[in-house]
């Protein structure tokens, strides 16, 4: 498998945005500030891609979106674990994973639904591999990605950011003069210490552990069919185990009351307990974590912005940490680019905070939601169901000890609203339209078109529409929707619609880059519910109207944050 080049030497002296982390979200970051045309280097402090902890392997819809978008999704999925594929077909449930094998059901999203609300379907791998593909795919865009280099220090003078950093090849220090400064660089960001930037803390659900271990031919030595993702219930255990190599597997352990009770004694006795059999299982890693939601109190300050978990940590349950980060990154990147471009105000920047803490809020709660909810009801399972557990019983009796099994994980993975849901109300740079949104629901998505939301998948003449956007280019773009039993014109535009000709003219003054697509299909005209929509270079709406608006100034002043 190709590793990423490395810039050699010492850190380029000056950049436009200077990114402190190489993880997936501070690499897709660089690859699209590249593809923009963004001068942008990335200091990351591993001199390797570390494989001995893998955190993260789900890549929600939304974040094959965004990859989609930036031309890497095949090349990310191409970058596959040795895990055979046809493990995942299904999932398996059992009292261990050397004990008794209650049932196997079939993956949700696996059966073809999520074709009618998003473009690319979710994929699991490990975050390594997704981080090797983000970094090859970013260095060739254009990014210098320099390894081995630590940050020590940044100063920020108002007009630019001064950042030291320590080479720990040879010890040396070297300087790098960036206008912006982002931190992607983890939970206890270097970036947001120095910068001052506290954090707001939930309460507590426990203290819990990752545990990775090394088991080759496991399945063949136990003589069973295997299976990528295992529910294991029994009265010691209740863990997902989870394959990310054909030999190396990771599941969670907790709660415990104290960070001190996890050690490698009761690491042991989970492994024990998962496996239920001794096939020789090495322990590669652990590392314990508290339940809890740790929020940035902001995303900016000055010229220094947080992405990822250096800017938000929430529990790791619904896999959403990663997914969240990455769109973190879609939303800065454009308005990055715009300031720099000098297109976009500062108004733009600042509302990448408005518009992404709260949707670090909103998953962080609903994860540590489903940490307590998960925990009380298989306590509830296991105590009314100990005999069955104990004991084999008939074969329809097992499948539905697993469906009570998988009715107490699965709904609460029900993500669709999480993912797909993502609103911008209140945001200084969307233009309300007076409609009301209905109630959130974490596990559901009704597509709306509504201003701040994302824009709704759908497909024009068999092209989704999400690559008609990409195609028309990197900035917002004006849709021209006919339907609705209307005349057409030449271009497929509603014949008595109202002209755009003045919206069209203030991007131009402003020089805000705006692609006008001329659409005649009724089902996405009745899906977007209007004729015009202004849709961002992140594919969330910005504005929408049944007639041009009346003072297209003040609104391309609003969209680049100058108004």
């Amino acid at each position: 498998m190709p590793e990423v080049v490395y810039a050699p030497g010492p850190l380029p002296p000056e950049t436009d945005v200077l990114i402190a982390g190489a993880g997936p979200v501070g690499a897709v970051l660089a690859l699209d500030l590249a593809r923009r045309g963004v001068r942008t280097v990335v200091a990351e402090q591993y001199l390797n891609v570390p494989e001995h902890n893998v955190r993260a392997q789900n890549l929600s819809m939304h974040s094959m979106e965004r990859l989609r978008a930036l031309g890497v999704a095949e090349r990310v999925r191409a970058h596959r674990s040795s895990v055979p594929q046809e493990w995942f077909q299904e999932m398996a449930f059992r009292t261990s994973i050397a004990g008794r094998a209650l049932a196997r059901l079939a993956r949700p999203g696996e059966l073809g639904g999520w074709r009618e609300v998003a473009v690319e379907n979710h994929h699991i791998q490990p975050q390594y591999l997704t981080t090797r593909a983000l970094r090859e795919a970013a260095a060739e865009a254009g990014a210098t990605i320099v390894s081995g280099v630590q940050l020590t220090d940044h100063d920020d003078s108002g007009e630019a950011v001064r950042a030291t950093f320590r080479d720990a090849r040879d010890g040396r220090r070297h300087t790098v003069r960036a206008r912006y400064l982002v931190g992607c660089d983890g939970g206890a960001s270097a970036v947001r210490e120095r910068a001052g930037i506290t954090r707001d803390v939930s309460q507590q659900a426990g203290h819990f552990a990752n545990v990775h271990i090394r088991v080759p031919e496991l399945f063949e030595r136990l003589g069973t069919a295997p299976a990528a993702i295992n529910f294991v219930v029994n009265e010691r255990a209740q863990s997902i185990f989870l394959a990310y190599e054909a030999d190396r597997w990771r599941f969670g352990i907790g709660p415990f009351a104290s960070e001190a009770e996890i050690d490698e004694r009761a690491v042991r006795d989970a492994i024990d307990a998962v496996l239920g059999a001794d096939v020789g299982a090495t322990i590669e890693s652990y590392s314990s974590y508290a339940a809890r939601c740790e929020i940035a109190r902001g995303y900016r300050r000055g010229r220094v912005l947080l992405a990822g978990d250096a800017a938000h940590l929430f529990p790791p349950n619904m896999g959403q940490n990663m997914n969240v980060g990455i769109g973190d990154a879609a939303n800065l990147a454009w308005k990055l680019t715009a300031v720099l471009e000098g297109w976009g105000g500062e108004a733009l920047l600042d509302s990448y905070d408005v518009e992404r803490r709260p949707i670090a809020w909103q998953t962080g709660l609903r994860s540590l939601e489903t940490v307590v909810e998960q925990h009380e009801a298989l306590a509830e399972i296991i105590a009314r169901r100990r005999d069955d557990l104990a004991d084999p019983g008939s074969p329809a009796a097992d499948v539905a000890l697993a469906q009570e099994v998988a009715a107490t994980f699965l709904p609460r993975w029900r993500s669709e609203g999480v993912v797909l849901d993502q609103r911008y109300d209140g945001s200084p740079i969307v233009a309300a339209d007076g409609t009301v949104a209905p109630v959130w629901s974490s596990g559901d998505y009704a597509p709306l078109a509504r201003p701040g939301h994302r824009a709704p998948h759908a497909e024009v003449d068999g092209v989704p529409l999400y690559d008609l956007l990409d195609a028309a280019g990197p900035g917002y773009a004006l849709l021209r929707l006919g339907g609705d039993g209307a005349a057409l014109d030449a271009d497929g535009a509603d014949a008595d619609a109202d002209d755009a000709t003045g919206l069209l003219e203030a991007a131009r003054a402003q020089r805000l880059p705006l692609a006008e697509l001329r659409l005649s299909d009724p089902a996405l005209r009745e899906l977007y519910g209007a004729p015009m929509v202004l849709v961002r270079p992140d594919r969330h709406v910005a504005w929408r109207g049944t007639a041009a608006p009346p003072d297209p100034d003040a609104l391309i002043a609003t969209l680049r944050g100058a108004a």
